[in-house]
């Protein structure tokens, strides 16, 4: 068997394994999407330039206590990206893992095969003590950490939809956190998580941040939530709840790196849109960027303007474009006439 094949099926066998997780939460599934399983099937975007900040998260992660994470910046700097980073990341570490073990027992099977073809035999056909002692063993492959976890997104629109009646958000929360306490190797990704100290809120009611404090107390969920700088304060105005998060901040990125990552993103919606763009054109873009729309902020604003103008290209039946085309989609986005 090719060593793809191994790829292939190591693929199916991480893949089984979230779908037999999904399958065990039935609230999860329903209130939200299950971010693993996506980036096992290759649906999701890829992420570039916050290795760092994801090497952070899957620190904290670790933690016996206090393992959750508050990602805070501007809109627009890629939280919810680096998420969806997260999820590829795990899912790569628990792929290789797999590819690995099926290596190593399909050359321990072999070994074996050719093994007991010389061993020799005692007179009741058994294997003799001298043979045994030459038997090949199966190669004991060291398991990473963190290649069991499976991340959910969850939506808390979703979890506040058809609750009509005073019980039934109660009932959503408190199923999410025992599927969470039955499968410890769930980690929650909530965005906009300022969300939930109001969400569920009616007289005499707990809101969603009463109900999760206790389990992320206790380590009985994990939870990695996203928020703007500004809506970071009713976290920090629950002390119980902030206590209970470790922030890590997420910058726009700039310099060398964020042009290093306007150019992979290029490519990336250039090969999705089938239109060939001019290599040099991602400085001038990032410049202008700057110059005439200083309030928005990488890589959202180079996306907005990479995607509408390919997608522009696409309808009108072009297969290259270059800079007039860019400074087009930049004139009618700041509202000025950009050459």
């Amino acid at each position: 068997m090719a060593k793809k094949d191994y790829r292939k099926e190591a693929v199916k066998r991480a893949l089984k394994y979230v779908e037999r997780v999904e399958a065990s939460c039935p609230q999860l599934s329903q209130t939200g999407r299950n971010l693993s399983k996506l980036a096992l099937e290759g649906k999701l975007d890829n992420v570039y330039g916050r290795d760092a900040t994801v090497v952070s998260i899957q620190k904290i992660l670790m933690r016996k206590s206090k393992a959750n994470v508050l990602l805070t910046g501007v809109a627009g700097c890629g939280k919810t990206a680096i998420a969806e980073r997260l999820a590829k990341v795990l899912a790569d570490r628990s792929v290789d893992f797999c590819e690995r073990e099926a290596i190593a027992i399909a050359e321990h099977e072999k070994a074996h095969k050719a093994w007991a073809k010389s061993a020799p035999i005692d007179d009741f056909g058994c294997y003799t003590e001298e043979a045994r002692q030459t038997e090949p063993k199966l190669m004991e492959i060291e398991k990473p950490y963190q290649t069991e976890i499976v991340l959910f997104e969850l939506s808390l629109t979703s979890l506040t939809a058809g609750t009509r009646y005073r019980g039934d958000f109660e009932e959503k929360v408190d199923a999410i956190i025992k599927e969470c306490k039955n499968n410890p190797n769930i980690v929650l990704f909530i965005d906009e998580i300022h969300q939930i100290v109001s969400a569920g809120r009616s007289d005499n009611s707990d809101n969603a941040a009463q109900m999760f404090k206790p389990a992320l107390a206790r380590r009985e969920m994990c939870v990695v939530g996203a928020t703007t700088e500004e809506e970071a304060r009713y976290i920090w105005e629950d002390k119980a709840l902030a206590r209970r998060f470790n922030e890590v901040k997420v910058a726009p990125l700039c310099g060398e790196v964020a042009h290093e990552t306007a150019v992979r993103i290029m490519n990336d919606y250039s090969q999705f849109h089938s239109v060939e763009a001019d290599a040099n054109v991602t400085r001038e873009i990032l410049a202008k960027l700057k110059m005439f729309l200083p309030k928005s902020v990488f890589p959202d604003n180079f996306i907005n303007v990479v995607d509408e103008t390919l997608a522009s290209a696409k309808f009108d039946g072009l297969t290259k474009v270059d800079m007039t085309h860019f400074n087009a989609t930049l004139s009618r986005m700041a509202g000025v006439i950009i050459v």
